[in-house]
C-alpha cells in the first residue's frame, strides 16, 4: 500500500519496532533461565545439556539476525521509505530457517513426553505419529516458504508476498494444530494418572497439568495471533516486514516454554519430598517420564535409599589406660601390665608402685 505520493506507507514500522523490544525481553528471559538451569541441574544427562545448548544457540543466532535485519531497515535505509519494498534476504531467509529449526526441536521434545508417558498403552505409536506427523508437515511448510521467498528475492514485493501466502498459511495453521494436539495429550494422560496415584500425589499432577495448559494456551495464542495478522494483509506492500516477523515471536516463546518445563522440577521435587508414598504408580506409568530424568548423584532425603537402615551388632573396644608415675613403661611392660591386678614392678625391678588404673570406652 502506498501513501499519497506514491512511496510506501510506513505506518507499520513503528508497530515493528515494538515487536523487536519485546522480542528482545523474551531473548532476556532465555538468557536466565538457560542460566537457572546450568546452575540448578548440573546431574542432567549429556543429551538434555546438548538440546539446552542447542537451542540457547539458535535462539541467539535469531536475536542477532533480528538486530541485523531491523539495522538495515530503521538505521542504513533511515528515513527511505523505499526500501521497505526490498527484501533483506541476508538475515531474513537465514532468521525463517533458525525458527522452523527451533519450533519443531520443541515440539518434537513434548512429543517424545507423549511418546514416553503413554510407555505399554495401547494406540502409543498411533497417537504420537499424529502429532509428529502434524508437526513435521508445520516445519516442511515453513521451508518452503524460505524457498519460495529466497526464488522470489529479485521479484516485486508483490509477488513475493503472493508468492510466499499459501506455504506461510500452512505452516501456522499446522503448528497451531500441532501445539493444541500436545497439550490435550498431556492433560489427558496426566489426568488419567491420578486415578493410580496417593492423595499427595494428586497435587503435584494437578500442578502439572495447569503447567501444561498454560505452556500450551501461551503458545496457541501467539500462533493464532500471527496467522489473524498475517493473511488479511499479505497484500499490503509494508507486509515484507511482518512476513519476516512470521516466525519471530513464538520462535524464543518456544525456547522458553520448554526451558521453563526442565526448570520447574526443582519445585515439584521439593513439593514431594513431604510425602513418602507420593510416587505410587502402576508400573507402566511415571510422573517423573514428565520431567527429563537426571542423572545427578544427588539423594533424595524423602527416598527409600535415604531412609535409616537399623546398624548391625556394634564391637565396643575396652582399652586399659596405666599410668606409672616416675617410670618409663616398654610395649612389653605395658602388655603385661594389662594382665596386672594393679601391682607391677617397673622395668628395673627396684620397687614395688601402686598402679593408677582406669577403664576407657
Amino acid at each position: 500500500m502506498s501513501g499519497h505520493n506514491g512511496t510506501p506507507d510506513t505506518a507499520a514500522i513503528g508497530g515493528v519496532f515494538v515487536e523487536i523490544i519485546f522480542s528482545t525481553l523474551v531473548y532476556g528471559c532465555t538468557l536466565a533461565q538457560t542460566m537457572y538451569y546450568l546452575w540448578n541441574y548440573p546431574g542432567d544427562g549429556m543429551t538434555l545439556k546438548i538440546l539446552v545448548g542447542a537451542l540457547w544457540f539458535l535462539d541467539t543466532i535469531r536475536a542477532l539476525l533480528v538486530v541485523d535485519n531491523e539495522w538495515w531497515y530503521l538505521v542504513r535505509n533511515h528515513a527511505n521509505p523505499a526500501s521497505l519494498e526490498d527484501l533483506q534476504g541476508g538475515a531474513t531467509i537465514p532468521h525463517c530457517v533458525v525458527s522452523v529449526i527451533v519450533i519443531y526441536i520443541v515440539q518434537c521434545f513434548f512429543i517424545h513426553n507423549i511418546w514416553k508417558l503413554l510407555a505399554q498403552k495401547d494406540g502409543r505409536i498411533v497417537l504420537t505419529s499424529i502429532a509428529l506427523a502434524f508437526a513435521t508437515i508445520s516445519a516442511a511448510a515453513g521451508f518452503v516458504f524460505t524457498y519460495e521467498a529466497t526464488g522470489l528475492a529479485n521479484e516485486s514485493i508483490f509477488r513475493i508476498l503472493s508468492g510466499v501466502i499459501p506455504s506461510g498459511s500452512i505452516q501456522s495453521v499446522a503448528a497451531l494444530i500441532t501445539d493444541l494436539y500436545i497439550t490435550v495429550s498431556l492433560c489427558v494422560i496426566l489426568r488419567a494418572a491420578k486415578t493410580y496415584t496417593a492423595d499427595g500425589a494428586q497435587a503435584v499432577l494437578s500442578q502439572l497439568i495447569i503447567y501444561t495448559v498454560n505452556r500450551g494456551l501461551l503458545i496457541i495464542f501467539v500462533q493464532f495471533i500471527q496467522f489473524i495478522t498475517y493473511v488479511p494483509q499479505w497484500h499490503d506492500v509494508h507486509m515484507i516486514v511482518d512476513m519476516f516477523h512470521l516466525h519471530e515471536p513464538s520462535c524464543t516463546v518456544y525456547v522458553n516454554a520448554l526451558l521453563a518445563v526442565l526448570n520447574v522440577r526443582q519445585h515439584l521435587r521439593e513439593r514431594r519430598q513431604a510425602i513418602s508414598m507420593l510416587w505410587e504408580r502402576p508400573a507402566h506409568l511415571s510422573v517423573d517420564s514428565y520431567l527429563p530424568e537426571s542423572t545427578s548423584t544427588e539423594t533424595d532425603v524423602m527416598s527409600p535409599a535415604s531412609r535409616p537402615r537399623s546398624l548391625g551388632p556394634v564391637g565396643i573396644l575396652v582399652t586399659r589406660e596405666v599410668i606409672v608415675d616416675g617410670c618409663e613403661l616398654d610395649i612389653e611392660h605395658v602388655e603385661a601390665l594389662a594382665n596386672a591386678d594393679g601391682v607391677s614392678l617397673c622395668s628395673d625391678g627396684i620397687a614395688d608402685m601402686r598402679l593408677a588404673r582406669s577403664n576407657t570406652v
